[in-house]
């Protein structure tokens, strides 16, 4: 065989060899990529534009909220009951929460696999739609948990199983769980309290004060047949009425502002409520009516700028329920009369 036909075959040789190289890395590559993590997001929707959140629990139960011009509201289970303020912040919480879920090697593939971690079409443990304009833009199902706020969840119509940080709690079918629980909170600094039929304060230049009337009426001794110089003392006491604990209204202030519910009440209770208060607040005046029902562990409350009732722990019920003598300062004590005798010697 000739130099000239031997450097051809090697360099043929070398060719297919070269060739054979390509194919088996461009195999290699595609079964690598075909293999490897999904470093996006799982789901891919726009949390700005997202106004529905649905969460179903396997066995029909299921809650749903909505977004308007008024904000979150969490749909009424009828149509005569109202629709009651959500919590927002929460909500954008867990929406920003599924939209930052990321989409590492799935665990499992095979439809065994979805009944056995409970992430199949019939079996599932939650099931969470986001919609924009009443049209579902992203679904997940999830199951079982492997471990502290972890989950198995899979995608509708997606045979892959994924192991995720997300916890049921965080997506509970109880409306208490969602329900604004600062609705009945003053909106901005509170202006101005009153109890209805009891007493009133105003506040001026950052210093709260009674209405005159209100301390005129406390500092109005109880009538009596004593002497004639009762009169006059009255007048003085209308004329230079108690002061206000200022302690005690601060308190009180802050607690009408940074007033917290447990939940929806299912109905207001028959008869007269227990105490109305007015609240002045940056949109105006809030009247707060509060029932109390004889062994009830809470307490309803109803408010004019909100529709619903809402039940209130008994102790924050009873800390608002104050009347005109909690918001006085203890008076003074008077001076111990002098020793009527004489100095012993």
């Amino acid at each position: 065989m000739s130099s000239d036909v031997r450097v051809e075959l090697s360099t043929r040789l070398w060719v297919i060899l070269a060739l054979q190289v390509a194919v088996i890395a461009l195999l290699y590559g595609l079964d690598r990529r075909a293999d490897a993590p999904e470093t996006g997001s799982l789901l891919d929707f726009d949390t700005a534009a997202v106004d529905g959140l649905v969460i179903e629990e396997s066995g029909a139960t299921s809650l749903r909220l909505e977004r308007n011009d008024a904000g979150w509201r969490l749909d009424p289970a009828s149509e005569t009951d109202p629709a009651l303020a959500a919590d927002a912040d929460k909500i954008i919480e867990t929406l920003d929460k599924l939209a930052g879920v990321s989409a590492p090697w799935p665990v499992a593939t095979s439809a065994s696999a979805r009944t056995r971690f409970e992430v199949a079409d019939d079996k599932y443990q939650r099931a969470v739609h986001l919609e924009v304009e009443g049209k579902p833009v992203a679904s997940l199902l999830l199951g079982t948990s492997p471990g502290f706020r972890r989950l198995h969840v899979r995608k509708p119509g997606d045979d892959r199983i994924f192991e995720v940080d997300l916890a049921h709690f965080d997506f509970s079918v109880n409306a208490d769980d969602w329900i604004d629980r600062a609705v009945l909170a003053a909106s901005g600094d509170v202006r101005g309290l009153e109890r209805i039929d009891a007493w009133q304060m105003t506040l001026n230049e950052g210093a709260w004060s009674l209405a005159s009337e209100t301390l005129a009426d406390a500092a109005t001794p109880a009538a009596s047949d004593s002497a004639p110089d009762s009169a006059a003392d009255s007048t003085m006491a209308q004329s230079t009425p108690p002061a206000i604990d200022a302690t005690k209204v601060s308190d009180l202030v802050t607690r009408f502002a940074n007033l917290r519910i447990l939940g929806a009440a299912s109905a207001t209770p028959p008869g007269e409520p227990q105490a109305v208060f007015a609240v002045t607040d940056a949109k105006g005046t809030q009247r707060l009516s509060f029932f109390r029902v004889e062994g009830a562990p809470e307490v309803t409350v109803t408010s004019d700028r909100h529709p619903g009732a809402f039940r209130v722990a008994t102790f924050v019920a009873e800390q608002l329920l104050v009347d005109r003598a909690g918001l006085l300062a203890a008076p003074e004590a008077a001076p111990a009369a002098a020793d009527a005798g004489g100095p012993s010697e």
